[in-house]
């Protein structure tokens, strides 16, 4: 049985994708092979909005948990002066000095424990090695400054690293967002450290395939293996016998949405479907979508009149999110063919069997995934839209359900990533 430490900075009870990654390997590594040993933080039981991530946690000592799965260390969260001020403040009062201090700490964190205050991950991480083997480390990001970690972790105890990238770092698809001052600091500061960390590494992990290829570009020397994200079966199962809306033609979405995103084509495109068939009983979901101001604006200021139709609602539990989606009639993906993402939802829809509406065709690997699993529509323009909810309500309304053609997806698994994680540290 070889041993892996992991670092990662999100995990449960917090609710996100960065979190039920780490948290599958902790689940199934050791069922193949591999024990793993998890440093994280602690969360507190309620962690739903930006405010929630930032304030301190309920328990301020670090705790060992030893189970049938491995071990999971967790270290107290203390907010520092910038998120004190949120915290105390809010969000519209002390904008240019709490911008001052972000920057400050973005730069010198990766310089000195002193501004960093995750620190206490790397420090619980050390004494661990210190005092137990441990064959490999995977320190898994965002945030980056887990690649610190298992930098010099690797450099102090002479233990091979595994960055695990879940996004681009500095080949991000959000630079054009970050304003010069960011793509500054991508370009002269970040894109140093990043390779001054991973040219140190063994191998490096990632989730998606088209970071793979950016990744091939910085360090065509090191093996990159592909593990993704997936879907968690027994959470799937328990829900296996919910059926469709039948009283209401019901589209849902769920995750982050980034700027790039075709958000407006769908909205435009919904609103046609809605106004060729008056009368209509429809409703969009966007789950979680308040979690963010700027995702919820986008929402709910495209068109006055498709307010009634649209509801973002709060963060919620992920297993209540499920059920919502899988009482949905058709679920919403939203692509880009310039800004080629692959969202981590994807895995999820494939397994709740709902017909997916991807909006709009990004040519890579959404597009490839949904024809391989013949999964759904995919649109390109508002009419697109249109013309694919109305195929899709007009058989609701013959049938009361949309017939899924869902196949062969079962390989994307959490269990079955996990498994191939297994294989690849072991060999």
């Amino acid at each position: 049985m070889k041993k892996v430490l992991i670092i990662c900075y999100d995990f449960l009870p917090y609710n996100s994708i960065g979190a039920h990654r780490p948290y599958s390997w902790f689940r199934y590594l050791k069922k193949y092979g591999v024990e793993p040993v998890v440093v994280t933080r602690h969360w507190n039981e309620k962690s739903d909005s930006e405010t929630d991530y930032i304030r301190p946690t309920s328990v301020q000592e670090i705790t060992t948990e030893k189970s049938d799965f491995g071990t999971l260390i967790r270290v107290p969260h203390k907010p520092n002066f910038r998120d004190r001020l949120i915290l105390d403040h809010g969000y519209t009062k002390y904008k240019l000095q709490r911008r001052f201090l972000s920057f400050f700490i973005l730069v010198f964190r990766f310089f000195s424990f002193k501004w960093d205050n995750s620190a206490n991950i790397f420090f619980a991480a050390a004494d661990y090695i210190r005092d137990n083997k441990v064959d490999a480390v995977i320190a898994t990001g965002e945030p980056w400054i887990n690649f610190r970690y298992g930098f010099l972790l690797s450099r102090k105890f002479n233990i091979p690293w595994h960055p695990d990238y879940r996004d681009n770092w500095t080949t991000s698809a959000n630079i054009d967002s970050m304003g010069r001052m960011g793509k500054w600091l991508n370009k002269n500061l970040f894109r140093k450290l990043e390779k001054k960390y991973v040219y140190s590494a063994k191998s490096i992990i990632c989730s998606d395939p088209d970071v793979v290829e950016n990744l091939k570009k910085l360090f065509p020397q090191k093996e990159i293996v592909n593990i993704f994200n997936g879907f968690e079966t027994e959470l799937i199962s328990t829900i296996k016998d919910i059926h469709q809306s039948n009283d209401k033609f019901v589209i849902g979405y769920s995750g982050t949405i980034y700027p790039f995103q075709p958000l407006e084509l769908f909205l435009e495109g919904y609103k046609k479907f809605i106004e060729s068939n008056p009368g209509i009983q429809t409703q969009c979901y966007f789950y979680g979508a308040n979690f963010k101001v700027q995702w919820k604006e986008r929402i709910m200021n495209f068109d006055l009149a498709l307010k009634p139709y649209l509801f973002p609602t709060e963060r919620i539990p992920q297993m209540e999110v499920l059920k919502n989606l899988k009482s949905a009639n058709c679920l919403l993906m939203l692509a880009d063919d310039h800004h080629i993402l692959l969202p981590s939802k994807i895995f999820e829809y494939f397994a709740l069997e709902r017909k997916i509406l991807l909006v709009k065709n990004d040519r890579d690997i959404n597009e490839k995934m949904m024809k391989e699993t013949n999964a759904g529509l995919i649109c390109n323009s508002a009419e697109d839209v249109k013309a694919h909810l109305n195929t899709m309500y007009s058989e609701w309304k013959q049938n009361g359900e949309v017939k899924s053609t869902t196949s062969d997806y079962s390989q994307y698994s959490r269990e079955h990533q996990a498994e191939m994680l297994a294989k690849y540290l072991l060999k």
